[in-house]
């Protein structure tokens, strides 16, 4: 079955993605706070407020920077896929028996 997306839903696409986002951001935000941790010669004494820094910007960053770039994007797409048509895809049905 080929099938065609001609719109997407820019805020429930965002909020979606920006959740994954900050989830990679979690992970992002535990490498930084980890390498500022592990770094032996601090530049300054507040080494510790700033991996606890890292590790709470860097995921909200990443969610809030995810949310708007995935809002432009399927802005974007939404405005091409007016004039092309959109995606297309084939789906499989795979309850289906074959045989």
């Amino acid at each position: 079955m080929n099938v065609r997306v001609r719109s997407i839903g820019a805020i429930q696409t965002a909020k979606t993605l920006a959740v994954i986002y900050g989830a990679v951001g979690i992970v992002a935000g535990i490498v930084a706070c980890l390498a500022i941790i592990s770094e032996p010669f601090h530049t300054n004494d507040y080494w510790g407020a700033t991996a606890l820094l890292a590790l709470i910007a860097i995921p909200i960053g990443y969610a809030l920077v995810g949310f708007v770039g995935v809002v432009i994007s399927a802005w974007i797409y939404n405005i091409v896929a007016a004039k092309t048509g959109g995606i297309e895809f084939t789906l499989t049905n795979l309850d289906t028996n074959l045989e």
